[in-house]
């Protein structure tokens, strides 16, 4: 209970506004909503009530009114009383949320938004320091003196790892969940190309002094649960938030370019706006765009860390899957020691990431107006290049055909199976951007009829295409892309939808 003297009370004007019909949730979590009735598509995602406000709001005005000296005023009694029921209320709520055990957590696949926020005192306890390093001050919170942080601090930079609280025992078995989840599932999204697996081990263990970096990590980790397993996607909005409340200010200091935690934060959180494409309804890019502003701003005289350089190569191919998806040229150019490493090393990595060059020139040339026969006939030449002169570890050990629509195709480690995939649409992008193709004619036609069965030999050993019109090969193609989602939370409905159109029109 306060007391105050009523001379000492603020005034306060009620103003009415209009405010949009917005779902509430989509408004406090800063999403754009699509305004769908009853319910909003973000809400019908996580399954939750889709509730807006009334058009009509009342607002309080803090400002004092100025009066004219003969106002009548209702008399006050000499003292007032306020009653603050916040710690009754936490209280009540906290009994009625009892903390399940950590046998409990870790047995279950679920877990609700109302556990997060009872129970995280969250995996990092700096949010004092947090405000501190933003220079946000708060009368609540006292300031101690003497308070400077340096830049590397604030970056979470390899020298601030003794400074920095390590966030390490995690503060709760969801957290610990999330981590685990991300080591032996989602980190391989970053890792298929690099046998280091920088992502799995490196990443874990930088996010231990970096709040920006784990949340970005324990974001994508909730949301890849959300779409394979009955998980709360609201956990992974919570953690999103979070990871944004530290990396936009970080991003404000010309140093953060330097730094290897918020490339990586930055390029993971690039994969989670990828997913989150189908709910939001368009791809803003704003991840993709950071990323390429951070590696373009990188000094080339500066030796880059095995995190660093296993970042770039994920932007590279984020880039080259945007391009894909938008048929643009391509924008993002890789450092001149990355591509030197790629083509004059012999190791499986390098040979993996040439794949990826290539793919790349192949985009460049078929949507970036490079479309000179000779540029064409010497794309086909590396591409053929590649697929005779690569390592043999990169042939697959079992290939069976059958009766089956796709051939059943094993290979060895991931960088084997997806060097050949990156290999295998440049292959594809070649021959439907031939400039030797008649434009018209008999031979037309019979070109187009070539460069089809092609296409599809391609397409089949990738499971996918618009070019299939046998009925069975379709259902199966659409049962892959159902599949896919369901095991890996990557998000194909619009591809099939679009596949549906294509073989229906």
């Amino acid at each position: 209970m306060v007391s105050v003297s009523p001379h000492i009370l603020t005034y306060r004007r009620i103003i009415v506004t209009l405010f949009p019909f917005d779902s509430i949730s989509c408004r406090e979590k800063h999403y754009r909503c699509d305004n769908n009735r009853p319910k909003c598509s973000r809400c019908c995602r996580v399954k939750r009530s889709c509730v807006r406000e009334p058009q009509l709001k009342f607002l309080f005005d803090q400002s004092l009114p100025r009066f004219q000296t003969s106002q009548t005023w209702v008399a006050l009694p000499k003292r007032v009383d306020f009653f603050d029921e916040t710690a009754e209320i936490i209280g009540d709520s906290q009994q009625n949320s009892p903390l399940r055990s950590q046998d409990e957590i870790e047995g279950s696949t679920h877990f609700s938004s109302s556990y997060l926020i009872s129970h995280s005192d969250n995996l990092l306890h700096e949010d004092q320091a947090a405000d501190t390093l933003r220079g946000d001050t708060q009368d609540t919170v006292p300031t101690p003196p003497s308070t400077s942080v340096d830049s590397s601090l604030r970056l979470g930079s390899d020298s601030s790892k003794s400074k920095f609280p390590s966030a390490w025992p995690l503060s709760t078995p969801l957290e610990a969940h999330l981590l685990r989840h991300w080591v032996e599932n989602v980190s391989g999204f970053f890792d298929f190309l690099d046998p280091g697996r920088p992502f799995a081990i490196e990443v874990p263990q930088r996010a231990r002094a970096n709040r920006t970096l784990a949340n970005a990590v324990f974001a994508l980790s909730a949301r890849h649960l959300s779409g394979t397993t009955v998980f709360d996607p609201l956990v992974a909005d919570h953690h999103l938030q979070e990871c944004l409340r530290t990396l936009i200010p970080t991003l404000e200091d010309s140093e953060a370019v330097m730094n290897d935690d918020i490339l990586a934060a930055l390029v993971i959180l690039r994969m989670l706006e990828e997913m989150d494409v189908p709910f939001v309804g368009s791809d803003l890019q704003r991840h993709l765009f950071g990323t390429q502003a951070i590696i373009r701003a990188q000094r080339t005289d500066r030796e880059s860390s095995n995190l660093c350089q296993a970042a770039r190569w994920c932007a590279f191919r984020q880039e080259i899957f945007g391009s894909l998806n938008a048929q643009r040229a391509f924008q993002l150019t890789m450092t001149p020691a990355d591509i030197n490493w790629a083509t004059t090393t012999d190791d499986d990595g390098a040979w993996a990431c040439r794949a990826v060059l290539h793919c790349r020139d192949a985009i460049q040339f078929s949507f970036g107006g490079e479309g000179m026969p000779s540029r064409h006939a010497e794309l086909v030449e590396d591409n053929i290049r590649w697929r005779t002169s690569r390592p043999t570890s990169f042939d697959p050990f079992y290939v069976y055909q059958g009766q089956k629509a796709f051939p059943h195709i094993r290979m060895h480690m991931d960088w084997h199976t997806m060097a050949s995939q990156y290999n295998i649409l440049a292959h594809i992008l070649l021959a439907i951007h031939d400039p030797g193709i008649p434009k018209c004619g008999p031979s037309y036609k019979k070109a187009i009829r070539a460069v089809d069965h092609q296409v599809r030999e391609d397409v089949r050993a990738l499971c996918g295409g618009d070019r299939f019109t046998d009925s069975k090969e379709q259902n199966k193609l659409e049962d892959i892309l159902v599949k896919t989602e369901q095991l890996h939370g990557w998000p194909t409905k619009v591809i099939q939808q679009q596949l549906r159109l294509s073989w229906h029109s």
